[in-house]
């Protein structure tokens, strides 16, 4: 939910990742029980409380391609602080599933593992997404 916070809502590649983000956050979403209700709006807080001012000085710790939005003045933009374990574990998780998909089940299991890098400057093509 975090990571499609990061993401321009407007491009395609992001199409249907801000409602879903919405409805997880309980916002426009009938018939929910008072539980889940208190639980979504737990998330709602606690993801507003961790939103902070855009600040440069953090630039060269941003994920390529998730950076500011050239469309909107610097000075409107927020930003989110994300674990790096936590991304990790996200990107492990989709390649895992990947693997197992594409491979007609195959498992990446030792001696076999996968690495996360993230490159240090954004490739032309990750902005056009």
């Amino acid at each position: 939910m975090v990571l499609a916070c990061c993401i321009d809502p407007t491009k395609p590649a992001a199409q249907g990742l801000y409602a879903r983000v919405r409805r997880t956050m309980g916002i426009g979403v009938d018939g929910l029980s008072d539980e889940e209700k208190r639980h979504r709006d737990a998330q709602r807080r606690k993801l507003i409380n961790e939103v902070r001012p855009y600040s440069p000085a953090l630039q060269q710790h941003m994920i390529p391609g998730l950076g500011p939005h050239p469309e909107a003045p610097v000075n409107s933009q927020m930003q989110l602080t994300i674990k790096v374990e936590d991304i990790h574990a996200v990107v492990k998780k989709i390649a895992r599933g990947c693997e197992y998909w594409l491979t007609g089940g195959r498992i990446v299991e030792p001696p076999y593992e996968i690495e996360v890098f993230f490159p240090t400057e954004t490739p032309e093509l990750v902005g056009a997404f």
